[in-house]
């Protein structure tokens, strides 16, 4: 909501109204938002007509370059689906690339859309006999951000957007040459990408969003030949979000889900067999395997930017991963000669977000099951690695002492002992996007603040207590999805099976406190343990107490 209002206000400052009216991809159809954007000048606004619902625009000339201060405006419900393509470069098929100004600050500002995009770096060429060395695989154009990559002095604003499937991929080293009596040549290094979905060099904002299933994959390094090492791979960064470092950046991440976004290293590079000339026929040892990727912040890697700003509000970072490069293999050795050590794996860190540098405000935020992949690669710091200016009520499933400083309104799960969120299903909970809310019984209900945040990332209300406000906060929930109350009154129902007494209702039932009373005049909130059996909360007492007890359920 607060990312609807800003974005009014400067949409009311001025400018021209440019309608989208055709699906296609060209500069000759006046009607494209190719053409829009081309014509575009500073203070436009771009939207689109409500004949293009169903359909998809997707690009086949290249990424929309944008060159002015500009607002685009996709549907209402977010529906409208821009997919990046070109036919002549299978490398850049990112959507939007916004360019330095000459001066000032760029605004660009996208809402209502859903992106998906990529880019890639060229593979590495191989080795020859003249030079025998594979050279290194190329960075995906500008580092990453397969939907939208901004350079500096840039501010781009984000809201109601869904990005799905993008990818920034690095290239793969080239392999060495090899043959008879050709001198030892290494295999060429992998590329790294950084940012999935965005790569940010200025200031970005990003309100009300989803962010599924982007990655960030480092590229695999090229194998060594006559003894030499094979070549360290390229690393895996943000899966969905890359900020890289530029004085004064600012970031803030407001209402946003991030969930099952992967940072992926890429594998080292095998070894080359000994060096083998067959008119010497010497002993000779294989190259040693490259050391594989790294793979830092499955959701978000945060260069560093500038203190103060905003940061991390109200947004659920949940199931992320990181998942590191394996070591090249050494290569065997040749008459007699030793194999060559295997590469070392790469290290994974920040499965949620990674801080290289400066800390970040962070409150309200939930980060929970992000982690290595495979399963037994063990994360630094899983959830966040790296410092945090935490500003409190934020929940962490598993923290260790690579994040922090936390402070005592935060909630802190162990690696060995991870707090669990209880959160429900990847899906739509109202809103124009899939989110994720609490389930009865999550920690992260009624433990957090407002922070000047009215509205959760669906537009509902917050706060809302629904089980009695805990933790010092207001009774708003922490993450980006705030539970309502339960609007069907819930059913008490009561059983007496021998010994047993069974107290049973729906399930969920928020909003609804079981209480106990000995005389129907006192009553307290239950002390006895509840369990979810299906869709029913249960209370079991074996045996029943003894004496008078009343049960019922109040409305807080």
């Amino acid at each position: 909501m607060l990312a609807t209002l800003f974005l009014s206000c400067i949409h009311a400052a001025g400018g021209n109204t440019l309608t989208v009216t055709s699906y296609a991809d060209n500069l000759g159809n006046p009607f494209t938002l190719r053409t829009a954007i081309s014509k575009s000048k500073d203070g436009d606004t771009i939207v689109f007509s409500d004949a293009l619902n169903g359909f998809t625009i997707t690009l086949l000339n290249g990424e929309l370059l944008i060159t002015n201060s500009l607002t685009i405006i996709g549907s209402a419900d977010a529906s409208l689906p821009i997919v990046g393509g070109s036919v002549t470069n299978s490398l850049n098929k990112r959507v939007f690339h916004v360019t330095s100004p000459a001066m000032g600050t760029r605004t660009v500002q996208i809402s209502g859309l859903q992106l998906q995009g990529s880019v890639a770096g060229a593979n590495g060429t191989n080795g020859n006999p003249g030079s025998p060395g594979g050279s290194a695989g190329g960075e995906p154009a500008n580092g990453g951000g397969g939907a939208i990559y901004c350079d500096v002095n840039t501010l781009l604003v984000v809201s109601n957007c869904y990005f799905r499937g993008c990818h920034a991929v690095g290239g793969n080293g080239g392999n060495a040459y090899g043959g008879n009596c050709v001198p030892a040549s290494q295999g060429g290094l992998g590329g790294s990408a950084c940012g999935g979905a965005i790569f940010s060099l200025g200031d970005c904002f990003l309100f009300d969003s989803t962010f599924y299933t982007n990655t960030a994959v480092g590229g695999n390094g090229g194998t060594g030949a006559q003894g030499g090492n094979g070549g360290g791979a390229g690393s895996g960064s943000g899966g969905a979000l890359c900020i890289g470092y530029h004085a004064g950046n600012d970031l803030k991440i407001v209402n946003c889900t991030f969930y099952s976004n992967v940072a992926d290293g890429g594998n080292g590079g095998a070894g080359g067999a000994g060096y083998y000339c067959i008119t010497e026929a010497l002993p000779a040892k294989g190259g040693v395997g490259g050391k594989g990727g790294d793979a830092q912040g499955g959701a978000i890697y945060i260069d560093q930017i500038d203190i103060p700003a905003t940061g991390s509000i109200h947004s659920t970072i949940l199931m992320n991963y990181c998942s590191p490069g394996t070591g090249g293999t050494g290569g065997a050795g040749v008459f007699g000669g030793n194999s060559g050590a295997n590469g070392p794996a790469g290290s994974a860190s920040g499965c949620g977000m990674y801080l290289a540098a400066l800390p970040i405000p962070v409150s309200n935020t939930l980060f929970a099951e992000n982690h290595g992949l495979p399963n037994n690669v063990l994360a630094s710091g899983p959830d966040v690695f790296g410092p945090v200016q935490s500003q409190g009520y934020n929940l962490v499933g598993a923290a260790d002492n690579m994040s922090g400083p936390w402070i005592n309104s935060d909630l802190l799960g162990t690696v060995n002992n991870p707090l669990k969120a209880r959160l429900g299903a990847f899906q739509n909970n109202g809103g124009d996007m899939p989110t994720i809310a609490p389930q009865e019984g999550s920690p992260a209900i009624d433990a957090g603040r407002q922070g000047g945040f009215p509205f959760d990332q669906t537009g509902q209300m917050r706060p809302v207590p629904v089980a009695g406000i805990v933790n010092g906060g207001d009774g708003s929930d922490i993450g980006a999805f705030e539970v309502q109350c339960s609007t069907a009154t819930p059913l008490l129902v009561i059983t007496v099976t021998g010994q047993t007494l069974t107290i049973s209702w729906p399930a969920p039932s928020f909003c609804y406190v079981l209480q106990q009373s000995p005389d129907l005049l006192n009553w307290v909130n239950s002390v006895f343990p509840m369990n979810m059996s299906g869709a029913q909360n249960q209370v079991i007492l074996n045996p029943a107490p003894a004496g008078p007890i009343f049960f019922r359920l109040i409305h807080l």
